[in-house]
């Protein structure tokens, strides 16, 4: 890596400490993109003018999206989203 301290390392410990400050970073950085990608797929709202298949084709894309970042959202919870 070559800015360490831009990612928010502590580089004046051991290198124990070192990797946990990347990992406490990276993990407050994956939560915040589950939760993004929770809200997108929340969000997303259904138009009389658009294609249906089209809409239903969007929520799938946006919750393997979602799921691949962690999201715990069960079939049961998606089929009651808008």
């Amino acid at each position: 890596m070559k800015n360490l301290v831009g990612l928010g390392i502590n580089i004046s410990g051991t290198a124990a400490e070192a990797l946990e400050t990347y990992k406490l970073g990276y993990e407050a950085a994956s939560d915040m993109a589950r939760q993004n990608a929770e809200q997108e797929l929340q969000n997303i709202i259904f138009s009389n003018r658009e294609d249906f298949q089209n809409y239903i084709t969007i929520m799938e894309n946006k919750l393997s999206q979602a799921r691949a970042l962690g999201a715990g959202i069960t079939d049961k919870n998606f089929k009651t989203m808008k």
